[in-house]
Formats: C-alpha cells, structure tokens, sequence
C-alpha cells in the first residue's frame, strides 16, 4: 500500500495566461509572457561605466 501511494504522480498544469488581451496557452507561450513580465521588471544602470 504504501508503494502504490508513494508512486503516485501528479502533474499540475498553469493555466492560460492573458496578459493585455494577449493569451499564452502553451508552455513556451507562458515561458515567454513571464520572462517578458520580469524582464520588464528589471532594469540595470549602466550609465556610468564606460565601454571597454
């Protein structure tokens, strides 16, 4: 019993993601709408360094 238990696997899936209108159903779709969102979220200050 505690085999059958133990074995069990259970896949949870995330759901369809709007995002301005814009649905993403699939994987790749909601990998890029959520790496688009952090991207976003994220800026870096590099007006100081100079170019090499």
């Amino acid at each position: 019993m505690v085999k059958q238990l133990s074995n069990k696997q259970s896949s949870t899936t995330i759901p369809t993601l709007i995002d301005n209108g814009t649905e993403a159903s699939t994987n790749a779709e909601k990998a890029d709408l959520v790496n688009n969102f952090f991207t976003k979220q994220s800026t870096v200050d590099n007006s100081t360094h100079t170019i090499p």
